[in-house]
C-alpha cells in the first residue's frame, strides 16, 4: 500500500498517506506511557511507521520540487523547501519547549492527547489544503479521467488550475477514474485471450496501443507497444475512455473498439492542441508506469 512505484504518478495521495503515517507513529509513541511494559514493541513499531512515512514523503517532495522548478533551478527549490521545513520543525520544537515549561502538560495525559489530536489535526489539514492547491501541468491517470470525461460531456478541457479549483481531483477518497469498467493501463498477455489480440495486431499493426475488452466486459485492458511514447499513452486512455463510457450506456456492440478508434483519429488532435494551450503537458506524463510492454 505505501512502499509502490507510483510516487511520481500519484504524488498527491502518496504524500497525504504519509502525512497520516507520521500521526499514527506519533500516536503509537505516545501509548508508551500507558503501557510501559510494551516500551520496546510499540517504540519499534512506531518507528518503522514514521521511517516508512518519511520514505514516502522524500520519493514525493522530488515530484513536487519539480513542479516548482520552472527555470533549471531544481537545487534553488530544493535548499528553500529544506529550510522551510526546518523552519517548521524548529517552531514546533519552540512551541513544545513553552507548553512543557508553562504548563503542567506532561503530567495531565488528557491534555498530551489533547495536543496531540489538536496538532495532529493541524498538520493533517493544513498537509491537505497544500496539497489540493498544486496544480500540476503534468498528467497522471486520475487528472488523465477527470480531463477527457469533461472533454466528452461538454466539449471543453479543464485549465490545470479549473482542474484545481473544481475539487475534482481525490487525494483521500477513491480516485473518479476507478469505476466499472475499469481502464487498466497494465494490460498482461496472461489476463485475455491471445487470439484477440493477434486479431487487434493485425488489424493495426502500427498502431503503439491496442486495446482489449474482456469477455466479462468488466476490463479494458490496454498494451502498449515497446516503442509506445508518452503521448501515444494519451492516446491510448483517449480511446478507452470512449469504449468505457459506451458500456457504461450499454452501448456495447461487436465494433465497438474500431468505433472509438475511428473517433480518436478524429478529435485527438484537436484535443491535443488545445490542452496544450490551455497549459497541460502532454509530452510528459506519468498516466501508467506499465513495465509490461509488447513488440509487434
Amino acid at each position: 500500500m505505501f512502499f509502490n512505484d507510483r510516487y511520481d504518478a500519484d504524488t498527491k495521495r502518496s504524500k497525504w498517506k504519509a502525512d497520516v503515517m507520521q500521526n499514527i507513529g506519533t500516536g503509537i509513541d505516545l501509548c508508551t506511557t500507558i503501557f510501559p511494559s510494551l516500551f520496546l514493541p510499540l517504540a519499534s513499531l512506531s518507528n518503522v511507521i514514521k521511517g516508512i512515512a518519511g520514505l514516502t514523503k522524500g520519493a514525493t517532495k522530488a515530484s513536487v520540487n519539480r513542479h516548482f522548478s520552472q527555470h533549471q533551478n531544481m537545487g534553488d527549490i530544493t535548499a528553500k523547501t529544506y529550510i522551510q521545513g526546518l523552519v517548521g520543525y524548529l517552531l514546533g520544537m519552540g512551541i513544545t519547549v513553552l507548553l512543557t515549561t508553562f504548563t503542567p502538560v506532561l503530567d495531565v495525559p488528557w491534555m498530551i492527547w489533547s495536543c496531540y489530536f489538536v496538532f495532529g489535526g493541524i498538520h493533517l489539514g493544513s498537509g491537505y489544503l497544500a496539497l489540493s492547491n498544486l496544480k500540476f501541468k503534468s498528467l497522471n491517470e486520475q487528472r488523465t479521467w477527470i480531463l477527457l470525461d469533461n472533454f466528452f460531456t461538454t466539449g471543453e478541457i479543464y485549465t490545470p488550475s479549473e482542474l484545481n479549483s473544481s475539487k475534482k481531483e481525490c487525494i483521500v477518497l477513491k480516485s473518479p477514474s476507478r469505476i466499472q469498467p475499469l481502464i487498466n493501463m497494465n494490460g498482461k498477455i496472461d489476463t485475455i485471450k491471445c487470439e484477440n489480440l493477434v486479431d487487434m495486431i493485425e488489424q493495426h499493426p502500427s498502431h503503439k496501443f491496442q486495446i482489449i475488452i474482456s469477455d466479462e466486459l468488466d476490463n479494458i485492458n490496454i498494451f502498449l507497444h515497446e516503442q509506445a511514447e508518452d503521448i501515444d499513452i494519451v492516446e491510448a486512455y483517449f480511446t478507452a475512455i470512449q469504449i468505457q463510457r459506451k458500456l457504461i450506456n450499454k452501448l456495447y456492440s461487436e465494433d465497438i473498439v474500431e468505433q472509438c478508434l475511428t473517433n480518436t483519429k478524429k478529435l485527438f488532435k484537436t484535443f491535443c492542441e488545445t490542452a496544450e494551450k490551455q497549459g497541460w503537458n502532454l509530452g510528459k506524463n506519468t498516466v501508467t508506469n506499465c513495465k509490461y510492454r509488447i513488440n509487434w
